[in-house]
């Protein structure tokens, strides 16, 4: 089945018997690969959790002393991704929506099991991609801040959604002064330095490079050169969603630009004072042979 693991651990709070008997025949007649494990008190439910941990939960709403929705909420704390289903004799429309609202993957009715397989599937493939993407983000979210490079992020209005560490060392404001605000609220010389209508060409889809920028790290009054280009931030299906900015610190190949410059301007000189030395030299000795009453020899050995 597309999206179950090979044997499914399910953890069924359940009081009656007969009910887990029905369960795995219904589960067994299809096919399914499973391990079932029924508990009836809340004391083997935490347990099971923490020592067993189920791919998926099904649980009876009404139990002796006990009911789905506290049951809900410790899955939820002890793993928010976990699918867990009602399965349930009775409940009343306005019960069924509100569990839902409160984080159940499904619910199904006892007499009604031709969902239930159906429910099962849905409910473990999703919470599989839940955490695929939970990881794919944590991924992305651990190379943002590793990254030797500034990396910002804006939403459709253009308001940060990532402001990396090496943001934070290359211009000063620390992340939570940055997320949520717009640039021209926080940096309003964005505007004037051109960089602003940079990011509203990329939001239009276009991909732009800045030249070097400079600029003064706030607090510190620090100088240094930028070099900052914007994309499209697109989802899944290529819809622009935001902007993504990459900056990169330039200011030590500026400097070194600027002393070699400063050497090639100061060699110049030189050459140039050189040159002017010598011919004022070959100037002289020429007047001096031009003016000498007495022939000047010059001997070679």
């Amino acid at each position: 089945m597309a999206g179950v693991p090979g044997s499914l651990k399910i953890l069924y709070l359940e009081d009656d018997p007969r009910d887990e008997e029905l369960l795995r025949h219904v589960l067994g007649r299809h096919g399914m690969s499973f391990e079932l494990r029924r508990v009836d008190r809340v004391e083997e439910f935490d347990r099971e959790l923490q020592e067993r941990p189920p791919d998926l939960v099904l649980a009876d709403y009404h139990l002796r002393g006990f009911t789905a929705v506290p049951a809900l909420e410790r899955v939820r704390l002890a793993d928010p991704e976990l699918p867990f289903i009602l399965l349930s004799g009775v409940i009343g429309e306005e019960e069924a929506v509100d569990f839902l609202r409160r984080g159940a993957s499904d619910y199904i009715l006892k007499d009604r099991p031709s969902r239930l397989l159906e429910a099962i599937r849905g409910a473990v493939k999703a919470a599989v991609d839940r955490r695929a993407a939970r990881e794919a983000l944590e991924l992305n979210r651990q190379i943002v801040q590793s990254a030797r490079v500034g990396i910002t992020v804006y939403d459709r209005n253009l308001r940060y959604l990532v402001w990396n560490p090496a943001m934070e060392q290359m211009v000063g404001p620390k992340s939570a002064d940055m997320v949520g605000k717009h640039p021209l609220d926080v940096l309003p010389a964005l505007k004037d330095m051109g960089l602003y209508a940079l990011m509203e060409r990329a939001l239009r889809g276009e991909l732009v490079q800045a030249d070097d920028v400079p600029f003064a790290a706030v607090g510190t009054g620090k100088p240094g050169w930028s070099s900052p280009r914007f994309g499209p931030l697109r989802d899944a299906r290529g819809d622009i969603v935001g902007v993504i900015g990459i900056v990169k610190d330039v200011t030590e190949r500026r400097l070194a630009e600027e002393e070699l410059r400063r050497l090639n301007e100061s060699l110049e000189i030189r050459v140039e004072e050189r040159t002017a030395a010598l011919r004022e030299s070959e100037g002289r000795f020429r007047d001096f042979l031009e003016n000498a009453n007495d022939m000047v020899v010059f001997l070679t050995p």
